[in-house]
């Protein structure tokens, strides 16, 4: 398997608007910089920490949707 540059590039700017949505302040009920919302077993380092562990599945699914 090879993941190439627009696999990766593509992947990096899914993870950037997951960012930019986590970076929005005040969300009803929704975990933002300032606040966990409704939830008590999220924070804003868990959800950005969440968004780096999804970058390489983003880039191996688009191959793999290629190999099709």
């Amino acid at each position: 398997m090879e993941i190439n540059g627009f696999d990766k590039l593509i992947a990096l700017k899914a993870q950037n608007a997951l960012r930019e949505e986590l970076n929005t302040s005040v969300k009803f009920g929704l975990v933002c910089p300032s606040h966990n919302g409704s939830h008590s077993d999220l924070d804003f380092a868990l959800m950005n920490a969440s968004i780096d562990a999804l970058g390489d599945g983003f880039a191996t699914s688009l191959w793999q949707d290629r190999q099709d």
